[in-house]
């Protein structure tokens, strides 16, 4: 089972679109369990947003989405 503790994220962005709204590339990473290499991407989400409001909102909605996850993809056995 992999350390959740040690996922670390990168954020692209943010970008303003044309309709004054923002959007950003979000990257979570784990560490390689092999000293020297890159780490695996484990998730990427494109996210476009309005306003601080609307990203407050959407954690928790990422937030509800997680803790209704099945067993097996909530201890990340894939």
């Amino acid at each position: 089972m992999p350390d959740y503790s040690s996922f670390q994220f990168s954020v692209t962005g943010p970008y303003r679109r044309s309709d004054a709204s923002f959007q950003f590339m979000v990257v979570v990473l784990q560490p390689s369990p092999i000293l020297g290499q890159p780490p695996d991407m484990v998730a990427t989400a494109d996210i476009q947003v309005k306003s601080d409001q609307v990203c407050r909102a959407l954690a928790e909605a990422l937030r509800h989405i997680a803790d209704q996850l099945p067993p097996d993809i909530a201890l990340g056995r894939n």
